[in-house]
C-alpha cells in the first residue's frame, strides 16, 4: 500500500487518537504554566488561593498520568463476555501493520512512548487507577522521573501523530502550542494584576 491508501476506519481512529493527544498536551501545558514556571509563580498561587492551587496540582497530576496511560494502554482489554478494542498507540500500530503501512520511524517512536508508560504505570496502577493499600500507607513517591523524560514523551507524542498522519494521508498537525483567549496564561495575568 502507498501513503493515503489507509482505510477510512484507520483514518477516523487516528483522528480521534490525535484529538485525545491534543487534549492531553493542552492539559500538560496548563499544568506546566501553573506549576513549573518559577518561584514567583508558586508564591502568586499560594497568595491567591493556596489550598485551591495545591488541590488542583494533585488533580492535574493524576489526570495527566491517567490520560498518558490510556493512550499507551494495550490494544485490547478483557471485559465481561469478551474483549474490547482500545484506541491506543498499540491499536494504531497494529492497524498500520495490518494494512502494510508500518514504517521503522513509527516503530521507533512508538517504542519510546511505551517506554515512558513504564515510568508512570506503577503510579497509575497503585495510586491513580486503584488504591493499593501498601502503596497508600507507605506514603512514598512512586514513579518519580526527570522533567526531561516528560518533555521527551510529549515531543514523541507529537512526532508519532505527525508520522502516522503523514503515513495514512491525513498529514501532520503541530499541537505543541495552543494558547488562546481565556486560557491559563490569561488567568495568571489576572492574578498578577490583582496582587
Amino acid at each position: 500500500m502507498e501513503n493515503g491508501d489507509a482505510s477510512a476506519h484507520l483514518k477516523e481512529s487516528f483522528k480521534a487518537f490525535r484529538d485525545d493527544a491534543i487534549w492531553l498536551r493542552h492539559c500538560y501545558d496548563m499544568y506546566r504554566e501553573l506549576y513549573e514556571a518559577d518561584g514567583e509563580r508558586d508564591a502568586l498561587l499560594l497568595r491567591t488561593a493556596g489550598s485551591f492551587f495545591f488541590d488542583l496540582n494533585i488533580i492535574l497530576t493524576e489526570y495527566l498520568i491517567l490520560q498518558i496511560a490510556k493512550l499507551t494502554d494495550p490494544a485490547m482489554s478483557k471485559v465481561r463476555g469478551g474483549k474490547r478494542d482500545n484506541l491506543t498507540v498499540e491499536y494504531l500500530d497494529a492497524s498500520l501493520t495490518k494494512q502494510g503501512l508500518m514504517v521503522p520511524e513509527i516503530i521507533s517512536i512508538s517504542g519510546r512512548l511505551k517506554t515512558y508508560r513504564n515510568l508512570v504505570d506503577d503510579t497509575r496502577n497503585k495510586l491513580v487507577g486503584h488504591n493499593d493499600l501498601k502503596a497508600r500507607l507507605a506514603n512514598q513517591s512512586i514513579g518519580r522521573h526527570a522533567r526531561q523524560e516528560v518533555e521527551n514523551f510529549f515531543e514523541d507524542l507529537q512526532k508519532y501523530c505527525d508520522a502516522v498522519g503523514c503515513q495514512i494521508g491525513v498529514g501532520p498537525l503541530d499541537f505543541r502550542t495552543q494558547a488562546g483567549p481565556g486560557d491559563v496564561i490569561d488567568l495568571i495575568r489576572v492574578l498578577q494584576s490583582d496582587t
